[in-house]
């Protein structure tokens, strides 16, 4: 009879509670540096057979697995039944990840496809916005950088620009059409109360 409670305790495996020890294990082999290795490790130390796997996901899946089945036997493994815990560990695996429904553990984000939503200065301001892949202001950047570019031209201006001037700047700097420029300088006018 082979008791492993010491050696689970040992690699932070709680062993109070089922889903507990088969999440710490799951944590176990996924974050280490090399996960094919650590699965062999715990398989080597805890039943003291070294299981070789060539997949990281399956290697997951069959050391969480053998961990349920070790709690199942409350941690008391009979050394005849080393070779069924092993044996059912790596064909729950296989079958797990045989199943067309868990493809996705292996796909991979195209490069290409990736957007990535960097905020940047845009027209001079502090503020920073983030901007769509042809390079002009996402939804709401342009309101934020209006705000910003009143306060700093009106608003805290010892000399503050005309009505005028401001919606021309907002036609310069924020790419904007006269009416939509307008209708921004009219919504900050009315914000601000002047």
């Amino acid at each position: 009879m082979l008791n492993v409670e010491h050696v689970l305790t040992r690699m932070n495996i709680r062993t109070t509670n089922v889903i507990f020890a088969v999440a710490d294990m799951s944590d176990l082999v996924r974050d280490s540096s090399d996960p094919l290795y650590t699965a062999t490790k715990v398989f080597n130390d805890i039943l003291s057979v070294a299981v070789p796997f060539k997949d990281k996901v399956h290697a997951r899946i069959a050391s969480k697995h053998m961990i349920r089945d070790i709690l199942t036997y409350k941690c008391n493994i009979d050394n005849d039944d080393i070779p069924d815990i092993i044996d059912a560990a790596i064909e729950y695996a296989d079958e797990f990840c045989n199943n067309p429904a868990n493809s996705y553990l292996w796909s991979q984000p195209d490069e290409d496809k990736i957007t990535s939503d960097v905020a940047q200065s845009v027209a001079g301001c502090e503020q920073k916005v983030v901007l769509r892949e042809d390079g002009k202001i996402k939804k709401g950047g342009k309101q934020i950088l209006a705000a910003e570019l009143y306060d700093t031209f009106i608003k805290l201006s010892t000399e503050p620009l005309s009505n005028q001037e401001f919606i021309k700047m907002l036609m310069d700097k924020l790419d904007m059409t006269k009416p939509g420029a307008t209708t921004y300088a009219y919504n900050l006018r009315k914000a601000n109360k002047e």
